[in-house]
């Protein structure tokens, strides 16, 4: 096998290759564009240089605002507002989404409950919190050696009313509070 003859008959196909490629592309570049019928009076935007380089003419903008007759576009009335249309879908849609979400809340409320308003939970929450301080006050103003049993019992009460105002504190902290009806 000659490998040399193989590799000499391969880069003469590859140069003839080559040269019919650009020989095409010279023909394809000298050949007149495909132009639509209608199209055929229009003058093109891009020109082709003496260098061979492309040009594009710059636009004109008064150009591109006017019809063919060369009266200016104008506009109407109401140009560039939302129509009144669309405002009426939008504004139903807001009070759709909250009446639905009234229904959802109407839903969510367990039976023979009733959703507590945000002005009175925090009402009740000032005043448990009043509560709390006062205890707190009296418990501190207690002795540390209790000896007699009406005063363990009345220490037994604070501390016991004391946590009874913790856990309301504590439920009444939460967003949703639910009292029964």
């Amino acid at each position: 096998t000659n490998h040399l003859k193989a590799n000499r008959e391969k880069v003469k196909e590859t140069q003839a290759r080559v040269q019919a490629d650009k020989e095409e592309q010279i023909i394809r570049a000298n050949a007149e564009p495909f132009k639509l019928n209608r199209f055929k009076n229009v003058e093109s935007k891009l020109k082709q240089d003496s260098s061979g380089g492309i040009s594009v003419t710059p636009n004109d903008s008064k150009k591109n605002l006017s019809d063919s007759s060369g009266a200016s576009i104008s506009k109407h009335s109401n140009y560039g507002q939302v129509p009144q249309y669309l405002q009426q879908r939008k504004q139903q849609k807001v009070e759709d989404d909250a009446r639905k979400k009234e229904e959802e809340k109407a839903k969510s409320v367990p039976p023979g409950m009733v959703l507590l308003s945000e002005e009175e939970r925090v009402k009740t929450l000032e005043i448990l919190r009043e509560n709390h301080r006062k205890v707190t006050n009296e418990l501190s103003g207690m002795p540390l050696i209790i000896e007699t049993h009406s005063r363990k019992q009345q220490k037994a009460e604070l501390e016991q009313k004391m946590k009874e105002i913790e856990s309301a504190i504590q439920l009444f902290s939460k967003k949703t509070v639910y009292i029964t009806k």
